[in-house]
């Protein structure tokens, strides 16, 4: 028997907390719409990872683009920051583990609830296996961006599916895209709307596959998908108040879609973020002078040489965003831009 936890991989986070739910051993963990549910839970814990939502997603990107510089002692992250990363280099290890482990949970969603002995109804199986496809697309979003064609797996965590131990070739870009574009599309046809924006909501699923959409390079079909979302939420008047002291998206009108820490579930923003914290990244010089003077966003992102916009270093109660409303605005400027429409502007200068 393989038990879910195995999927975990290690983690560097040590504010992250599995539920016993996740340690069922595999082909009894869902049996029911309420298993299923955990095991959804157990998919979005696994989101949490450190290599995933929980910091190195931000420090990694950032560290690459010359947004941060390395401020820390870490030798991975010194590595990073002078793009010379070691083959094993423990920070993207752990990108690619935290990320497989969170495609494993899904497919193990994916795979049970269309089991028909289970009975979950369709509508139980479009809810959560729309959420697991989402989810999967993301990750796979992900991977596809940084490493170029990675393996495609679609089964539950096993000794034949672990790519550690039993290696998988690598797919190719345009066969992962594929997967990539099959999962959230069927995650947009089969979502309900109104799921909570700590979920994989429609709304949120609809944003990745415009993103998708414009990756390819079909900018009208990505114009259509963004639609619904325009108009369905507002701007804050004041920044600050998208980075509330305790880091609670869900108080914050842009959210589209937010991973929820907490005290028990904490992210590593905060601690890796500031000096009160590990301090081991921080904003480039290049980042801090492309803000104009008197810009309301240096603040946050320069006081103190932090990244001050997330707060808790100690218990890492800091939601992250994954889409906000702002991201969808310049999406939408960028699409109407393309086809020379001089309205392009009304939707920068309202960000």
């Amino acid at each position: 028997m393989i038990s879910l936890a195995v999927i975990s991989y290690s983690c560097a986070d040590d504010f992250i907390d599995t539920t016993p739910t996740l340690e069922l051993p595999g082909e009894t963990a869902i049996t029911d719409v309420a298993s299923a549910e955990s095991a959804l839970i157990g998919m979005y814990s696994a989101m949490q990872f450190i290599g995933n939502f929980g910091g190195d997603d931000a420090f990694i990107s950032g560290l690459y683009a010359d947004e941060l510089s390395h401020t820390g002692s870490f030798p991975s992250f010194a590595e990073m920051g002078a793009n010379d990363p070691a083959l094993n280099n423990v920070e993207i290890t752990g990108y690619w583990n935290d990320h497989y482990a969170a495609i494993y949970r899904a497919n193990f969603i994916i795979n049970a609830i269309a089991n028909p002995e289970y009975g979950i109804s369709q509508d139980s199986q479009n809810r959560i296996g729309g959420q697991a496809r989402a989810a999967r697309a993301m990750m796979y979003y992900k991977l596809v961006k940084v490493f170029g064609g990675v393996p495609i797996i679609l089964d539950a965590f096993t000794s034949s599916t672990d790519i550690d131990t039993n290696p998988t070739p690598r797919s190719s870009v345009d066969a992962v895209y594929d997967l990539i574009y099959s999962d959230i599309t069927t995650a947009v046809n089969v979502l309900p709307e109104g799921l909570g924006l700590y979920f994989f909501n429609k709304d949120a699923a609809r944003v990745l596959k415009a993103k998708i959409e414009m990756e390819l390079g079909d900018y009208t079909t990505a114009e259509a998908t963004l639609a619904p979302v325009i108009g369905g939420y507002s701007l804050e008047t004041n920044y600050a108040s998208l980075f509330p002291a305790g880091g609670v998206a869900a108080s914050s009108s842009e959210t589209i879609f937010a991973i929820d820490f907490n005290e028990t579930d904490g992210s590593n923003h905060a601690f890796f973020f500031l000096d009160g914290g590990r301090g081991e990244v921080g904003p480039s010089a290049e980042l801090s002078g492309a803000f104009e003077a008197g810009d309301v966003r240096l603040g946050l992102i320069d006081g103190n040489n932090d990244i001050a916009k997330y707060t808790d270093a100690g218990a890492g109660n800091d939601d992250v965003y994954v889409f906000r409303y702002a991201d969808v605005l310049l999406m939408q400027a960028e699409l109407l831009a393309r086809r020379d429409d001089p309205s392009a502007s009304d939707y920068i200068n309202m960000v």
